[in-house]
């Protein structure tokens, strides 16, 4: 079974102030399971500090998650229309790479995975698609840059091993209503799990682990 967890920092709405500190709880509840996940990292929104706090996880393996998840064109307009934790919906299904053409998609997918194997100690060898959507430019571009793991709710590539996690891609108090055991992958979002604890459910990510770690 895997363990994916999206938007590190942030997929396109505006970066907590404090976000490594908001979500250093949320993977730690991995980390003290010993429990191995893959995390989707927008390389291109990261900065050193980030750099450093990721070198810290011990059970995190690093998975591309576009360049920027087209955080510069989104967070502006999530601030401007006052919805900074994205709950109306803006912007949901973009392909980052769909008005692109080869040449810029090789080159943003490229600086996206070398700044992972540049500033991380371990590996980049799993892309996410950011929203789940990938055209041929993409699966060509990721063969190029040696990727052999796709994540995503995609039909199974060609070429690239690829995973889906539906129906398991949800909230975790959601998921806490399936069986668990069945999935082949499971999808959280740091996001989304910090959107739970702001609204005072404090509970059900622990409870989600636990049960997890008790089916391994």
């Amino acid at each position: 079974m895997i363990i994916r967890i999206d938007d590190y920092p942030t997929g396109i709405r505006p970066i907590l102030p404090n976000h490594i500190e908001e979500f250093k709880p949320i993977l730690n509840e991995f980390e003290n399971a010993k429990i191995h996940y893959y995390l989707g990292i927008v390389p291109g929104i990261c900065t050193s500090e980030d750099w450093g706090f990721l070198n810290s996880l011990r059970y995190m393996i690093p998975a591309c998650h576009g360049y920027d998840h087209l955080y510069p064109f989104y967070s502006p307009i999530l601030i401007e229309y006052g919805d900074e934790y994205n709950e109306k919906g803006i912007g949901g299904g973009d392909n980052e790479f769909n008005a692109q053409n080869y040449q810029d998609t090789f080159r943003r997918i490229s600086d996206g995975v070398d700044l992972l194997r540049n500033n991380l100690l371990k590996n980049t060898y799993a892309f996410i698609p950011p929203y789940n959507q990938i055209n041929e430019h993409v699966e060509d571009a990721l063969l190029r840059k040696q990727i052999t793991l796709l994540l995503g709710e995609i039909p199974a590539l060609e070429n690239i091993y690829t995973i889906s996690s539906a129906p398991f891609y949800n909230w975790s108090n959601e998921l806490l209503e399936l069986d668990i055991k069945k999935a082949r992958c499971i999808t959280l979002h740091l996001t989304w799990e910090w959107d739970l604890i702001r609204k005072g459910n404090n509970n059900s990510l622990k409870t989600f682990v636990e049960r997890l770690k008790s089916g391994l």
